[in-house]
């Protein structure tokens, strides 16, 4: 289970229920651009550092090992995700970082961000991360009592 981040081809007038169900049924994708892949990845290391890196035919993907941050580009959507096992500045921090990701994947790829969580726009949810940081603080108390 993970935070996610989406980035998926959006009207202005258009719902973001109806922009991801578009995207989730179309078949015509296209091969991710390795020069908007290449702006994604010197962006993310410019905050995260080191990364692992796999690049394929339909897809490409960032691993941040130390924080479990990924993010995935296929030509006509992408991803930022992270796991729930932070909390309180953990979180805050970890939530500061996918959305920095966040804005690197939205002005590289033009695809606007949406973050499905907190039912907001990538630049609406950045400017609330209170928010988030509470998502992550629910969900791994919630593991916690679990466990």
């Amino acid at each position: 289970m993970s935070y996610d981040l989406v980035f998926v081809p959006r009207a202005d007038e258009e719902s973001w229920e109806t922009a991801l169900e578009a995207a989730e049924q179309d078949e015509s994708a296209t091969a991710p651009d390795p020069e908007v892949w290449a702006r994604i990845l010197a962006g993310a290391r410019q905050f995260l550092g080191v990364v692992s890196v796999f690049e394929g035919d339909e897809n490409f993907e960032l691993t941040h090992e130390a924080t479990g941050i990924q993010v995935s580009y296929f030509g006509g959507e992408a991803s930022v995700t992270a796991p729930y096992w932070y909390q309180g500045e953990a979180a805050r921090d970890v939530v500061d970082k996918i959305y920095r990701l966040g804005a690197v994947v939205q002005t590289e790829t033009g695809l606007p961000g949406y973050d499905p969580q907190l039912d907001l726009s990538l630049s609406d949810g950045a400017e609330r991360p209170d928010l988030a940081v509470s998502c992550f603080d629910q969900v791994s108390s919630a593991f916690a009592a679990d466990s």
